[in-house]
């Protein structure tokens, strides 16, 4: 420990020594050289003039040395200059050229940007480090070579450069930084080397002369608004190793096609943004439907007319059967698809999956399929009846947006919640909406009023039958906001069961003249009845009047407050004159006449079966056996 210790003091004063002699500063042919005693060796300094040379020499070509001599110094040998501090030259507007020696390793931030009237710099064989805004507009500098040495172009390090024409990559380079060739507005080619992984931010945005680009086979990124702008940009081939692709990456460039490999698995919002594209190529539809795409603009179809699988038009796509998944934005934008086969196993439609493939005649939905994403099948315009699989959960907002030939839905049971505007359509929604269990549709949760396919249609069936009066069976609690929305009933008979009505439930069901109120009711909705302008009788058996919400039963000139007659439980006249919505009715009268129909006391009815014994949904044409709350049986003819 005690000889490490002596050499280690030894070694400290040789240093010492040594530093004492070397002279810290020395300017030479009016650049200031610094000496750096934890490298031993000189870099450029930036402390002669404000540009870091004598700016009064009259100095225009600058030639840095490799070494000071010896002479010079103050030590015994010649010391190498490694170095060119930050900021050295810049704003230099004097210099026209500058040669560097392969001694330097390393270019710090600034030290060219602004030098105007720079026109040719020579990078040194050996550079292993460049830093930001290094040659920043150099707006007369016409041509660089990057040398192999440099793994990485920072920042902006070329920004600007309005005449910068020509640049040659070698191979070595790793990644080109955000923004490095940002506005050189006379590069023409551009010839990556396969060594290159990753292209950041601006890369080359706005290099408006830009004709042919060049990327190497190892690249795996291309970043966000690489070539946006590159409005010039006709001859582009991505590598077949290409992973991601940022958003406007390829935004406003003049090619008219795109080849997308198999390996690229993302795509960012707007990444091929064009007036001018047409075409999309690619050679593997499994590798196609696995892409994350960012949103429907990142898809290149979203802008171009044709899709292409290995040189030949997609007209009639057959959907990969390892996939049980449609990604979203998948076929987003394939405008000329004639037909689309989708395999039972298919569990989900993802959001914008067929967006405006308008051309799509029919679609036959899988057996398993449990979902459907927001806009999948917006601006399907030629899609005629949409039947839909039994187990369907989630239908998403817009799903089926303006999709103007399906005239007839069928919606399954299984059916949990639809999305806003789901069916929304102009004129009217489709004229005949299917159904297959009352008491499940009751439950259906409706995001607003174009949720519900019965937004102005026309005719609701339940199992084929055509609902003229409408029973909602014995057991329902709950009818969800929007349920029987624009309905065109006749009557409206709910069961003793019923505690709530929502929203807009009945809202627009024009033709209703009655409606009787169980007594367990506990809320109605906002618009519960809205516009139900036919309405000229009220039931309710409520000895205390329930919770309304904002106008309850409003209709234009306030006809059903005026002309319905409300009939209350005895003696509960002077709590409903008193309770909000209740008291704008003008005939409030006590007791309900046995003349109304469908008005019981008792449980209307907790089952009803046919003769065979099964169990129904509700009352059938012909005979039905009802067992009412009490558990009687009595058999009654529905015509």
């Amino acid at each position: 420990m005690r000889n490490i210790g002596c050499a280690l003091l030894i070694s400290l004063a040789s240093i010492a020594e040594t530093s004492w002699a070397i002279e810290y500063n020395v300017t030479i042919d009016g650049i200031t050289y610094e000496y750096d005693w934890r490298t031993q060796s000189y870099y450029v300094g930036h402390s002669t003039g404000a540009c870091g040379f004598d700016t009064t020499s009259g100095i225009k070509d600058v030639k840095v040395l490799s070494a000071i001599p010896a002479s010079q110094n103050g030590s015994e040998k010649d010391i190498p200059v490694t170095k060119l501090y930050s900021g050295a030259f810049r704003d230099c507007t004097e210099i026209t050229s500058v040669q560097l020696p392969n001694s330097v390793t390393t270019i710090g931030w600034d030290v060219f940007n602004g030098c105007t009237n720079l026109k040719s710099v020579n990078l040194p064989k050996g550079l292993t480090s460049l830093g930001p805004f290094a040659f920043s507009k150099c707006t007369s500098l016409s041509s660089v070579e990057i040398p192999g040495t440099l793994p990485i172009l920072p920042y902006m390090a070329f920004a600007y450069c309005d005449n910068l024409a020509e640049v040659k990559f070698n191979e070595g380079l790793q990644a080109i930084e955000q923004e490095v060739f940002y506005s050189c507005k006379s590069l023409k080619e551009t010839i990556l080397p396969n060594s290159i992984d990753s292209i950041g931010r601006s890369a080359f945005s706005y290099c408006t002369a830009l004709e042919k680009v060049k990327l190497g086979s190892g690249l795996h990124k291309i970043g966000d608004y690489v070539f946006s702008g590159c409005t010039s940009l006709a001859e582009l081939t991505l590598p077949e190793e290409l992973d991601s692709i940022g958003k406007y990456a390829f935004s406003n460039i003049a090619a008219t096609s795109i080849n997308i490999p198999a390996s690229v698995k993302s795509i960012g919002s707007f990444a091929f943004y064009s007036e001018k594209l047409v075409s999309v190529y690619i050679t593997d539809l499994e590798a196609w439907c696995k892409i994350d795409f960012e949103n429907e603009s990142s898809n290149p179809m979203y802008f171009a007319e044709r899709f292409f699988l290995n040189g030949k038009l997609l007209r009639d796509l057959t959907f990969p059967k390892n996939l049980d998944v449609v990604k979203p934005n998948t076929f987003c934008g394939c405008e000329l698809f004639t037909s689309v086969t989708l395999h039972d196993n298919i569990k989900s439609i993802g959001n914008y999956a067929f967006y405006k493939c308008s051309d799509i005649p029919e679609v036959k939905f899988p057996a398993k399929l449990k979902e459907i994403g927001k806009s999948a099948f917006e601006f399907c315009e030629k899609l005629p009846a949409l039947i839909l699989p039994s187990g369907l959960e989630t239908i998403g907002e817009r799903a089926f947006y303006f999709c103007q030939e399906a005239t007839e839905i069928d919606l399954p049971a299984s059916l949990k919640s639809v999305g806003e505007n789901a069916f929304y359509s102009n004129p009217y929604n489709p004229s005949n909406v299917r159904i297959h269990d009352l008491s499940a549709w009751c439950s259906v949760q409706f995001t607003n009023d174009a949720s519900n396919p019965m937004w102005r249609s026309k005719h609701l069936y339940l199992n084929d039958e055509l609902v003229k009066n409408l029973e909602i069976p014995y057991g329902v609690k709950n009818i969800m906001p929007y349920a029987f929305i624009d309905g065109r009933f006749g009557k409206v008979v709910l069961p003793s069961t019923i505690e709530s009505i929502g929203n807009s439930a009945f809202a627009g069901c024009g033709y209703i003249t009655q409606v009787n109120f169980p007594k367990k009711v506990k809320e109605i909705g906002n618009y519960a009845f809205r516009n139900c302008s036919s309405l000229s009788t009220i039931v309710s058996l409520m000895d205390d009047p329930c919770k309304t919400g904002y106008d309850c039963f409003f209709n234009s000139g306030k006809s059903v407050y005026n002309n319905a007659k409300l009939y209350v439980p005895e003696g509960s006249s002077d709590l409903y004159e008193i309770t909000s919505c209740w008291n704008e009715f003008k005939n409030i009268i006590e007791g309900v006449p046995t003349a109304i129909e469908n008005v019981t006391t008792d449980d209307v009815y907790s089952h009803i079966y046919d003769l065979s014994g099964r169990h129904l949904n509700g009352k059938q044409r012909g005979l039905n056996i009802l067992i009412d709350g009490s558990g009687k049986a009595r058999k009654v003819m529905n015509r």
